[in-house]
């Protein structure tokens, strides 16, 4: 089963349809210069075109339960609309790559088509999970090419739009560690199978996130990662009950004897604010290890 992450920027097909801060930042005079054009934009904003551009694509498969993601990438160029179809190349920049075609993704075109009447064209690739990024993060670096329909003279994103400030939406500083260049031509896409804190985690309520502690939770409570992503999707209220029920689950594996107890990555028990209030013998604050714990002893 796939899931369409919807990387989309500003795709608009006609000249007219340029809003006057992308007239300014990409005027070169009716030059066809070749750009990638990913936005970062919040999904009430209307006019893409008006967020800043993102410097990089990050596949995050330890906030899905899928195992293949299919990727779009905006193109664009600047220039006039033509009436005719204008072939593009891209191509992967080997020295900055080594995520593997064929193991973590496939079907991406080195050839694409700016069609008659149009300004942009989207790339697509599916990206899959493996075992080799589950504990490391591989990038798949790619760049346009010049042709004899389009220049690459747009080197350089600067940003002037009423959101320009807003480089990080939904994002980690991990993931805005991504943004390695400023470079129009290049974009990177990077794929990873470690976990980030999704939004619609209440970190009162259920204490400091981990990813050992969603998957338990989504195990306990048979609830999906997607259920997460925020806090309109995950209600406090609903956040609460499943809690509770993770922390009923973990007293009761406590109960059974110290090698049951379930115990984060390093090594302390995991808690919710439940497993200090649920149990009068039973209990624990956050950052116990077992031998901290008096009914241990």
């Amino acid at each position: 089963m796939k899931k369409t992450l919807y990387y989309i920027g500003a795709m608009l097909l006609a000249v007219t349809s340029f809003s006057s801060c992308e007239e300014d930042l990409m005027d070169f005079e009716g030059e066809e210069s070749l750009y990638f054009d990913a936005r970062w934009y919040s999904s009430n904003v209307r006019d893409h075109s008006m967020w800043p551009h993102r410097l990089h694509t990050a596949i995050a498969f330890g906030n899905t339960n899928e195992n293949d993601i299919t990727v779009e990438i905006p193109i664009r160029t600047t220039g006039e609309v033509k009436d005719f179809d204008r072939k593009y190349q891209i191509e992967i920049v080997k020295d900055s790559t080594n995520a593997v075609d064929g193991r973590e993704y496939s079907g991406l075109v080195m050839e694409g088509v700016i069609k008659a009447g149009a300004l942009s064209d989207t790339l697509k690739l599916t990206a899959h999970r493996t075992n080799e990024i589950h504990h490391d993060t591989l990038r798949l670096q790619i760049r346009v090419l010049p042709n004899e329909h389009f220049t690459t003279n747009f080197t350089q994103y600067e940003e002037n739009g009423p959101y320009s400030s807003f480089v990080n939406i939904g994002g980690s500083q991990a993931v805005k560690g991504f943004d390695v260049n400023n470079d129009a031509r290049i974009h990177n896409i990077f794929f990873y199978d470690c976990m980030i804190e999704p939004k619609g985690w209440w970190a009162g309520l259920g204490g400091a996130f981990s990813e050992e502690k969603i998957t338990k939770m989504m195990e306990v409570c048979g609830v999906a990662i997607t259920e997460f992503e925020t806090k309109e999707n995950m209600p406090s209220i609903r956040f609460t009950a499943y809690c509770e029920k993770l922390g009923k689950y973990l007293i009761e594996q406590a109960k059974k004897g110290r090698e049951y107890a379930v115990l984060e990555k390093d090594g302390t028990m995991m808690h919710v604010p439940y497993c200090s209030t649920g149990d009068p013998y039973y209990k624990w604050g956050a950052g116990k290890k077992p031998e901290d714990c008096p009914f241990y002893k």
